[in-house]
């Protein structure tokens, strides 16, 4: 069982039989009902709020176990529980040691001491969201309401975004005196990072003026970026949008004409228009006259860099294989093409505009006509 916050973050674990350690399953009768007493340690700095309980079970010697449904087809292997509501911890807790992951630090910003930080300890390339945490101790004074975020790189000096000092649903303003909170970030490293070592710095603000002086608080080992801002040679050029955040430039789809059964290669090229926190997935899908989809006729997958990584003007090709089924009957179809979000669980596209463009996708100005010859 684990419990996990709104974002996924995991606080707290329990890893055991699932009742009594001396009532194993193998003692247990078919029907019979058995009743479980967990009691799951929460982090050092568990903020209050809502947290989810995911649980699985499993055989140590096969792997973990399927959920059921009532037909018994699998749906899955684990179950998620709550929300569970978490109270703000008691005074004994306060100082609690952190986990053992968690690189100490003890450093002072003003009224608040930074505990310790967990980041990634492999490479990262700039232009690169990283998730942090950072373990809060707050002292008697009022506290900042902002985190002011920086990067030094031997002379160069970057001041990046500023956030809320502490989680959105605790922020600064509620700590108590002495109350050790942990705040998870998502911070992006600056595009204009070379390959090297690059430091985090932070300090606090309020109002955008700065209450303390920046402190150095992990080092980032920056990968070199595989980046182009060179649109390519296209065979197709088509200017579309989808949302504000993705261009569509052009594609190539060189046989006009297509065998049923035969894989077909398209070749798309984006544009990022601004930074985006989310990790989109691509599709191109055919569609008959009617527009209705060719089931299995298509592909959904995420580009060769995750769009979460893509800076302002990166150009990234993203290649589909179609594969027009056996028994399509010849004619004249179309190919649509979107982006969604397939962390949510409706799959959300984004909005689309621009040549060809049909609300949440776009139809490619080149149709393709499946017949019993290819031509090039």
């Amino acid at each position: 069982a684990t419990v996990t916050d709104a974002t996924g973050r995991v606080v707290g674990a329990l890893d055991g039989r699932p009742t009594a350690y001396l009532n194993p399953t193998f003692r247990w009768q078919p029907g019979e009902t058995r009743l479980a007493d967990w009691t799951i340690p929460l982090d050092m700095g568990t903020p209050p709020g809502e947290y989810w309980v995911t649980v699985s079970v499993y055989d140590e010697a096969g792997g973990s176990l399927d959920l059921l449904d009532e037909a018994g087809a699998p749906r899955g292997q684990s179950v998620r529980l709550g929300p569970v509501a978490v109270a703000p911890a008691r005074d004994a807790w306060r100082d609690g040691p952190l986990p053992a992951e968690v690189s100490p630090l003890g450093l002072e910003l003003g009224p608040v001491t930074l505990r310790g930080g967990l980041w990634p300890r492999e490479p990262v390339e700039s232009g690169q969201p990283v998730d942090i945490t950072l373990w809060w101790r707050g002292g008697d004074e009022p506290l900042p309401s902002a985190l002011q975020v920086g990067w030094q790189q031997g002379e160069q000096a970057i001041t990046g975004e500023q956030v809320s000092l502490g989680p959105e649903d605790w922020p600064a303003s509620e700590w108590r005196a002495g109350e050790q909170v942990a705040q998870s970030l998502t911070l992006r490293l600056p595009a204009t990072l070379s390959e090297g070592e690059a430091t985090l710095l932070l300090w606090l603000a309020e109002d955008g003026i700065p209450r303390t002086e920046p402190v150095p608080v992990a080092t980032f080992e920056v990968a070199e970026a595989d980046r182009t801002f060179d649109v390519p040679e296209l065979d197709r050029r088509q200017d579309a949008r989808f949302g504000d955040s993705i261009a569509l430039l052009g594609y190539e789809l060189r046989a006009t004409t297509h065998h049923p059964g035969e894989p077909l290669t398209l070749t798309v090229a984006w544009r990022a228009e601004q930074e985006m926190p989310t990790a989109y997935t691509a599709f191109a899908h055919l569609l008959d006259e009617e527009g209705r989809l060719i089931q299995g006729a298509g592909q959904d997958a995420m580009p060769p860099r995750a769009t979460d990584r893509w800076v302002v003007g990166e150009v990234v090709q993203q290649s589909f294989q179609i594969t027009p089924p056996t028994d399509l009957p010849p004619g004249e179809y179309r190919i649509e093409m979107g982006w969604y979000d397939a962390s949510k669980a409706t799959f959300p596209r984004l909005p689309a505009t621009g040549e060809g463009a049909r609300t949440d996708h776009v139809l490619l100005n080149q149709p393709l006509r499946v017949g019993e010859t290819a031509t090039e």
